[in-house]
């Protein structure tokens, strides 16, 4: 399973690292700890942005439609 840094779920949400660690520490976006170091699951964060499409969007979109995600080999 390939897990992600707060850098490259930044890069895939198109936002700051620190709203990143914000989403985190609010428990919006789940984590896991590795010795000391903080990693994400890719389907962590597509559940993030399926959870977050509006009315006008397409809610509960599988992974494979975030093309970054795709590319993951889990």
């Amino acid at each position: 399973m390939k897990l992600l840094r707060a850098e490259d779920v930044a890069e895939i949400l198109a936002c700051s690292i620190k709203e990143v660690y914000s989403l985190k520490d609010r428990g919006k976006l789940a984590f896991c700890k590795i010795g000391g170091m903080v990693r994400f699951r890719p389907e962590d964060v597509a559940d993030l942005i399926s959870s977050s499409l509006t009315s006008r969007g397409q809610r509960n979109a599988p992974p494979s439609s975030f093309p970054r995600l795709r590319s993951l080999k889990l």
